[in-house]
């Protein structure tokens, strides 16, 4: 069912999937056939965890690239290949670094880019300052040609789901 929502959309898109965290492992499976290279950003599971989570639901992370806000914050300092550490999340400076250095990283070739929770951002920030940012990921997404899922599990206020619509290509429920 999401894979269709994903073949209407154009080459380059930048959504927002609201789910429940029953249908997220469904939203994340579309990893397998976007064929490319991409950029996770994990917010809340550490990126050991959410590795091991994602192989046994048979997703591909050999292409992937973790941006891992949790772990050091919990106090753990295990390193995992192909992961950007952001200790704080309260600075969100620090995940648009992330971001930028990873795309580079990259490089020119085809990419996605997936937050996983939209949740945990509005529990760091204000209204404000998460649409800031999100804008911010939409303009970077288009820059660079990066295909873009934010998935939302939470129910949000009707003002805000405005100015998200101002936001994202589209809005897809699940």
């Amino acid at each position: 069912m999401f894979q269709k929502h994903i073949n209407e959309l154009p080459r380059d898109f930048n959504i927002l999937v609201n789910t429940n965290l029953e249908n997220k492992l469904q939203v994340l499976n579309i990893m397998n056939n976007l064929h490319t290279k991409g950029i996770y950003i994990s917010l809340n599971k550490p990126v050991k965890n959410l590795k091991d989570l994602l192989q046994k639901n048979n997703i591909k992370t050999n292409d992937l690239y973790f941006i891992d806000c949790i772990t050091r914050s919990i106090g753990s300092f295990h390193r995992m290949p192909k992961t950007e550490y952001v200790f704080n999340l309260k600075q969100i400076e620090k995940l648009e670094h992330a971001i930028t250095v990873i795309s580079k990283h990259i490089g020119l070739s085809e990419k996605f880019l997936i937050l996983d929770s939209l949740p945990i951002l509005l529990q760091y920030h204000d209204k404000d300052t998460v649409l800031k940012f999100l804008r911010f990921l939409s303009s970077k997404m288009r820059d660079l040609r990066i295909k873009g899922i934010v998935i939302n599990d939470q129910s949000l206020s009707d003002d805000f789901k405005k100015e998200l619509n101002l936001i994202f290509d589209r809005i897809i429920q699940l």
